[in-house]
C-alpha cells in the first residue's frame, strides 16, 4: 500500500491583484499629463515608476507556494522569499488541522505574513483555507491551501499518534 503523499503548487492570480497594478500604471501616467510634466526632466521619473511596476509584476508572478506533507513531515517554500524547501517532521508538530481563517483579520492579507500575536506566521497566496501546525516551542505556522478536502484526509493519516 502507497503512503499517501499530498503537494501542492499555488500562484498569485487573482485579477484584483494584475487590476490594482495596471491601474497604478493608469494613474502614474495620468498624474504626469495633468502636471503637465511630461517634459524631458520627467522622463525619468516616469521610467522609473513604471520599472518599479514591472519589478512588482516579475515579483509577484515568480512567487510560488509549496507544500508536501508525507510520512516525514510537512514541507514547503515560498519562492523567491524562502528558497531552500524546509521541512518540520511529525515529531516537531503538536497539533495539525485544516482550518477555515480570515487572511485579512488574521494575518493581514495574503503572502509571507508574520504576526506578533498567538497566531504565529501565515504563508498564503489566495483562499481561505489552510493548514495549521501548532508546536510546543513556537508560535503556529499556517499554510495556504487550496485543496483542503484531499489535505485534510493526508493530515488525519499523518497527525495521528499511531501513524505508520
Amino acid at each position: 500500500m502507497s503512503k499517501p503523499v499530498f503537494t501542492e503548487e499555488q500562484q498569485f492570480t487573482q485579477w484584483w491583484i494584475w487590476l490594482i497594478i495596471i491601474a497604478g500604471a493608469l494613474g502614474s501616467t495620468a498624474a504626469f499629463y495633468a502636471n503637465d510634466q511630461l517634459r524631458a526632466e520627467a522622463w525619468p521619473s516616469l521610467l522609473l515608476t513604471y520599472g518599479v511596476l514591472v519589478l512588482v509584476i516579475i515579483f509577484l508572478k515568480s512567487m510560488t507556494l509549496k507544500s508536501r506533507i508525507d510520512e516525514k513531515g510537512v514541507h514547503y517554500s515560498f519562492w523567491p522569499l524562502i528558497w531552500k524547501e524546509k521541512s518540520i517532521p511529525w515529531t516537531a508538530i503538536e497539533k495539525a488541522e485544516v482550518i477555515k481563517y480570515s487572511p485579512i483579520q488574521d494575518y493581514g492579507g495574503w503572502g509571507y505574513r508574520y504576526t506578533f500575536g498567538s497566531k504565529g506566521k501565515a504563508l498564503n497566496v489566495k483562499g481561505n483555507m489552510g493548514l495549521k501546525l501548532y508546536f510546543t516551542d513556537k508560535k503556529p505556522l499556517l499554510i495556504g491551501t487550496q485543496n483542503a478536502t484531499e489535505l485534510k484526509a493526508v493530515i488525519e493519516k499523518y497527525s495521528s499518534p499511531k501513524h505508520d
